[in-house]
């Protein structure tokens, strides 16, 4: 006797559950889906501070490029945009190009271009009118 009650016991149980969907816990089934970021480096500034992009992004989605906005100074140099390698032989950005985020997080480093050197004004007011040479 204490088997068919057993039996009928698990039947209404089975009968009062809910359904499962299974696949996760938020009921969707769906696939969790893997963000990526953006990190910005100075590659050797030596003041300022490399912008910060706080989104982050799954694969196929469309990154816009920052600028300069944490005013990065290296002496002897001027920012010239950003580069996937720090040598600059990746693939070059400036301030607002775009580029489709792909399966992994990237890096945009600073590039540096050598400043070229200011024309100066030459102070005679200091000079004698001494004559050279013969």
């Amino acid at each position: 006797m204490k088997t068919k009650y057993l039996l009928v016991f698990f039947a209404m149980l089975l009968l009062t559950m809910p359904a499962c969907g299974g696949g996760g816990g938020d009921g969707g089934g769906g696939s969790i889906s893997t963000k990526y970021v953006v990190t910005y480096n100075g590659n050797g500034n030596g003041s300022g501070s490399v912008p910060v992009d706080s989104a982050s992004y799954e694969n196929g989605q469309t990154v816009t490029v920052l600028g300069n906005t944490g005013t990065l100074v290296k002496a002897g140099y001027s920012f010239s945009g950003w580069n996937t390698k720090a040598d600059g032989s990746g693939t070059a950005y400036t301030e607002g190009l775009t580029f489709t985020m792909g399966t992994a997080n990237v890096t945009l480093y600073a590039i540096w271009t050598a400043a070229s050197p200011t024309a100066g004004i030459w102070d005679t007011s200091k000079w004698d009118n001494a004559q050279f040479g013969p």
